[in-house]
């Protein structure tokens, strides 16, 4: 099986829905090979760090962005070819009050098929998570989480495009296009690096009820807490020849709910 979604297209980025067709006739069979090499460290058991490195080599994907700009293939798809290198490096450190994790990874993917070859969008060059939880009391739990990615590449777009995704302070989402076709090379614009602050509390009290140990819990969880803009793609205005950047996660709560537990 093999998804025929045009994974470049800013439309299926919005709506991500994959067409999966059996492989075979039209649609080459994929294969892979990996090695990956993983080394950890424990000095104690709160403390952790491990290293991890990999190489990938892909061939028969199905390329539906190579000569596509639609969000799925509408004729015969391309047969092509990738490489991943990557290496990551995650840690952990734990107190009684305080726990912290942190994740960095540095990959190279490249796609080819005919003659192009180009970096996909969803793949980040440098990133990094940090998430820290606090427990300023036995019953109440504080969190942190950090995201940041750099080095991304996107495929420019031409034509019209207005985009707002879904949060509770417009009261919805706003998705308009029209007559948007490709606007330059594969993953040929560079974009900017973007960082999100997310943060969460949670509450538990212990009850009893019907003779039961029942455990009630309130949480919010809100997202992108400075109101970062991250950069979904370029549009360039065909009469014009303007540009503009379309961004995407507005400051917008998660969550907000009870945990019931019995």
């Amino acid at each position: 099986m093999q998804s025929v979604r045009n994974a470049e297209s800013v439309t299926g980025t919005i709506f991500p829905a994959d067409l999966s067709v059996v492989a075979g006739g039209g649609v080459p069979v994929a294969r892979s090979r990996q090695g990956s090499v993983h080394v950890e460290w424990r000095p104690s058991p709160s403390r952790f760090l491990a290293l991890r490195g990999w190489h990938r080599d892909m061939r028969g994907l199905a390329m539906a962005a190579v000569g596509n700009d639609g969000v799925w293939a509408g004729g015969a798809v391309a047969s092509g070819r990738g490489e991943l290198r990557g290496l990551s490096l995650d840690a952990s450190v734990r107190t009684a009050r305080i726990g912290v994790v942190g994740n960095f990874a540095l990959q190279r993917v490249q796609l080819a098929a005919i003659d192009s070859g180009y970096r996909p969008q969803h793949a980040a060059t440098h990133t990094a998570d940090v998430g820290v939880v606090a427990y300023p009391g036995a019953s109440l739990a504080v969190r942190l989480g950090v995201h940041a990615a750099a080095g991304r590449r996107v495929t420019p777009v031409e034509g019209s495009l207005e985009w707002e995704s879904c949060n509770l302070l417009d009261w919805g989402c706003e998705f308009a296009a029209g007559s948007l076709r490709r606007g330059g090379g594969l993953g040929t614009r560079a974009i900017p690096a973007y960082l999100r602050l997310d943060g969460g509390v949670r509450k538990h009290w212990h009850l009893r009820l019907a003779g039961a140990e029942v455990e009630l819990g309130g949480y919010v969880t809100v997202s992108n807490l400075l109101g970062r803009r991250n950069v979904l793609t370029v549009v360039r205005d065909p009469v014009t020849g303007t540009e503009r950047s379309i961004t995407m996660r507005p400051r917008a709560p998660l969550a907000v709910g009870l945990e019931w537990r019995f």
